[in-house]
């Protein structure tokens, strides 16, 4: 397979209520398991940070879907690279809600993603790579 992993950051352009979100992240499941794409999803505040794992060109159909979406604005691809392994293979959409959190770990995340909203290009790439890192090494277990 050609295995490539894909990170975006949006913003919603208006909350979404808890029902309509779930609603979002349940089509996003679906979808993402009939396309063997895995992944997850971070929610801070009214961005998200998406990883994106699966074959080069379905991602990329994916994030074009996403990019037109209206449900999503500032639409910015922070990272698109080939993937030896799945790095979240167990789930088609995994969500971690970093809002009201106080757990030291995602208190770090809030911060990456705080950074990587503001940043374009290399910065950006190596701000997703060190937000990426942070999951692996604390929160995966």
């Amino acid at each position: 397979m050609n295995l490539y992993q894909l990170v975006y950051v949006s913003k919603f352009p208006q909350p979404l209520v808890p029902k309509a979100f779930k609603q979002l992240l349940e089509h996003a499941k679906l979808n993402n398991m009939h396309k063997d794409i895995t992944g997850i999803m971070l929610k801070y505040n009214e961005h998200i940070l998406q990883v994106l794992e699966g074959n080069r060109h379905t991602i990329q159909e994916l994030f074009d879907t996403i990019e037109n979406d209206n449900r999503h604005i500032n639409v910015r691809k922070c990272l698109f690279e080939p993937l030896d392994e799945r790095r979240f293979g167990k789930w088609s959409m995994a969500f971690l809600n970093l809002d009201n959190s106080k757990h030291e770990q995602k208190e770090l995340l809030k911060n990456l993603m705080t950074q990587l909203i503001s940043k374009k290009g290399e910065e950006a790439e190596v701000t997703t790579k060190l937000l990426l890192k942070e999951f692996d090494q604390n929160l995966s277990k």
